[in-house]
């Protein structure tokens, strides 16, 4: 079989591997798309420095499949259409496994399941595999754990509604999942980013406005929201400081705001911190998707959501040099990696 292995030294490299075989409670799915996220940027330039670095030279943890193989499952069989959620572990008996935050479970009594998701076919714990129903393609379903699925968790916690004005900071894959959630839930969106093409991107997805901050040119939206001070709620998908500064100060009273980009620090002067307890600003932080999120929006897929609008490119599997420049070189929405070809 085919695979992607990523790093900085040798870049983008497709090799053969042996197909792997089902055991115990892992089975063998059949890659039909797996999405780049922008978190693998870091393993692309080289610049992670996360436990992970060095485990894994394929990163990929946004895909979606059919089950080929299986040893003995009560819960999946061959011929099963299926979402590969990105967990690492999954003991079960945790506090946080029995609340469904597999992502959170701490259990080290077995080396972590580490294999990449950009590969022809991937041995997957049989937990790990999320149904998907027929009216859910697999371009959409490989988008539902992430960046789908860290979206809408982070605006369900938000409970952005049809009443909210919603800006969204970073219009990258996230940031894009973000606005078309927020538009298909009723809510006005301002789409901010410093790249024009992301920024149309974020039109074609229904923001209602698209600024560039650091464009003197006029917006390209006709329609202006209300002043920065009437923003209910705000959503970081930059992860700098410039963007969650920018959210902090958006917000009105009572607002609430979401940092969801894992990189970059925030540093408060005391007028900055002032504010935020004075308008009584509710603050959370968000990255991960649960089970039951990817559940919830296949049925939202079913009412309408297309989460292949924010889909721009798609390469086979032999291309991936090429998907992976594309996807990091400024002018891609998401890129989709389809390892038997479109």
């Amino acid at each position: 079989m085919k695979t992607v292995r990523v790093s900085k030294e040798r870049g983008v490299e497709v090799i053969e591997m042996n197909e792997p075989e089902a055991r115990a409670n892992f089975a063998v799915v059949k890659v039909m798309a797996s999405s780049i996220s922008g978190a693998e940027r870091r393993y692309y330039d080289g610049t992670a420095s996360d436990p992970w670095v060095g485990l894994r030279d394929n990163f990929g943890h946004e895909a979606a499949g059919v089950v080929c193989k299986v040893s003995s499952s009560r819960f999946i069989k061959v011929g099963d259409r299926v979402a590969l959620f990105g967990a690492y572990r999954h003991c079960g008996r945790c506090r946080y496994c029995l609340t469904g935050r597999w992502l959170f479970c701490q259990d080290d009594s077995e080396p972590p399941q580490a294999a990449g998701y950009h590969s022809q076919y991937v041995l997957i714990r049989e937990d790990f595999c999320l149904p998907v129903p027929d009216h859910v393609d697999f371009d959409a379903a490989s988008l539902l754990a992430a960046p789908f699925g860290a979206a809408f968790r982070a605006i369900k916690r938000l409970r952005v509604t049809a009443q909210d004005r919603v800006l969204i900071m970073g219009q990258g894959p996230l940031g894009l999942a973000a606005t078309l959630l927020c538009k298909f839930l009723g809510a006005r969106v301002k789409a901010v980013d410093t790249n024009k093409y992301r920024l149309a991107c974020a039109q074609r997805c229904g923001a209602d406005e698209i600024s560039n901050p650091t464009s003197t040119e006029p917006h390209a939206m006709p329609q202006e929201l209300p002043a920065a001070k009437d923003i209910e709620v705000a959503i970081d998908c930059t992860g700098s400081e410039e963007g969650r500064l920018g959210c902090l100060e958006a917000v009105g009273r009572s607002g609430r705001v979401a940092f969801m980009g894992v990189n970059g620090g925030l540093h408060l002067d005391p007028a900055q911190a002032g504010q935020i307890f004075l308008k009584e600003v509710e603050l959370i932080g968000s990255w991960y998707s649960n089970p039951s999120d990817v559940l919830e929006l296949a049925e939202l897929v079913g009412r309408g959501l297309d989460p292949t609008r924010i889909v721009t490119h798609r390469f086979g599997i032999d291309e991936a040099s090429e998907a992976f420049a594309t996807g990091f070189g400024g002018a891609a929405g998401t890129v989709v990696i389809l390892p038997w070809g479109g």
